[in-house]
């Protein structure tokens, strides 16, 4: 905030006539701007007034400190919220989906999967590192994350949902990937998993290390 106001004192110093009121007005902006971000509802008649007795020099309800602290608090029942409301619509979602044709349900109906495309190659498994294509989006169609071309994952290491939904999968098999936020990423609510296995264990094909010096003795 500091720098912001800051960038707009710099350039009310080079404008010709600076406009008061248009300052005024863009520091109102990013001071809103400033609200919104920290996701959490506040009285903004409130503001206003804090606004105006900080500029008359008078006392904050709270200090610098209890406001940090209450805000964290704030924010933590605000994403609490926000949680259960998206792990709602996932079993709203999760509950019709499965009346689908070529749907399979697994884990309690919180992981889901049907296949695009079978595969006929080697079937990745728990302990594999896979050769994937992936792209992840939410359940309104925004983009959460896709692999940089062909990537190898270490399936111990992913998040639970992707990793038992691609357990099972066949070298040129394409799924998609219904997974619960208990099971993916319970800030981002229900994710829908393109995936497409290209080698179901990419650390077979690996080479040995070579190791200079070592002889072995019996």
């Amino acid at each position: 905030m500091f720098k912001c106001l800051c960038i707009l004192s710099t350039i009310a110093c080079f404008a010709e006539e600076p406009d008061v009121a248009k300052v005024s007005e863009a520091m109102g902006h990013l001071i809103g701007k400033n609200l919104q971000s920290i996701g959490v509802g506040v009285d903004l008649d409130a503001v206003i007034q804090g606004i105006k007795d900080a500029a008359q020099g008078k006392k904050p309800p709270l200090n610098e400190e209890e406001c940090v602290q209450a805000l964290g608090v704030l924010q933590e029942e605000a994403l609490l919220k926000q949680q259960t409301q998206k792990a709602k619509e996932a079993e709203e979602f999760l509950a019709k989906n499965k009346q689908v044709e070529g749907v399979i349900s697994l884990e309690n109906n919180q992981l889901q999967y049907k296949i695009d495309r079978t595969g006929n190659g080697p079937a990745a498994q728990p302990s594999s590192e896979p050769l994937l294509r992936f792209k992840v989006h939410g359940l309104n169609g925004h983009l959460i994350g896709e692999s940089e071309g062909e990537e190898v994952m270490t399936l111990e290491d992913t998040l639970p949902g992707f990793s038992k939904g691609v357990v099972g999968m066949r070298e040129g098999e394409k799924r998609t990937l219904y997974i619960h936020p208990d099971l993916g990423q319970p800030q981002e609510g229900l994710c829908i998993c393109e995936v497409e296995l290209i080698k179901a264990d990419a650390a077979k094909e690996r080479p040995m290390p070579q190791l200079e010096g070592l002889e072995v003795t019996r």
